[in-house]
């Protein structure tokens, strides 16, 4: 099995579109959210060097049915390998499939087009509107990559009112500050 994991690992092709948009019944505007979601879902695993062999099969397991919609089958299929019922995999198998999610991901990366900040905010005013938990996450996203010359003291009310649920609140403070300091930019 290892030789066949070996195997995978070399092979270019970590994003198959037409395969993604297959899922998507062709359409593209929902392929690109299912990457953006797969993206967000998966991005903190750029940074690891690592898995335990335990969190590498609760992975696997999470990629064998989150894979495949994006058009990321070989990752699937290895996924499939791994995950339970599965023995826990060896730390060389762990590592090859942090090495296949982390070269999807720039994949994704490659293939999707410029993420703009108007789409990160309508996505990100989307969930505080839905009272989505989800809006934690992509707050702290947002704000680090599209909120850089906001004051921090600002983003910090946002930031506090989501620690408390607050949605309403984080939805106008983000509203105010859109207005405020997108005519200062």
């Amino acid at each position: 099995m290892q030789q066949k994991l070996t195997q995978q690992k070399g092979q270019q092709n970590w994003l198959q579109p037409d395969e993604g948009l297959a899922y998507c019944q062709l359409n593209k505007q929902l392929y690109y959210k299912v990457l953006h979601s797969f993206y967000r879902q998966y991005h903190y695993l750029k940074q690891r060097s690592q898995l335990t062999p335990e969190s590498t099969a609760q992975l696997a397991h999470s990629l064998q049915s989150t894979a495949p919609p994006g058009g990321a089958l070989r990752l699937a299929k290895l996924a499939k390998k791994l995950a339970p019922p599965a023995p826990l995999p060896e730390p060389q198998a762990c590592k090859i499939l942090l090495d296949a999610v982390q070269h999807t991901l720039v994949a994704i990366e490659a293939y999707l087009p410029e993420p703009q900040q108007e789409n990160r905010t309508k996505d990100l005013l989307s969930q505080l509107e839905q009272h989505n938990i989800e809006a934690i996450k992509l707050f702290k996203e947002w704000s680090a990559q599209e909120a850089k010359s906001w004051p921090s003291e600002y983003q910090n009310q946002i930031h506090q009112a989501l620690l408390v649920f607050d949605f309403k609140q984080a939805y106008n403070l983000l509203l105010q500050g859109l207005k405020k300091f997108a005519l200062e930019s």
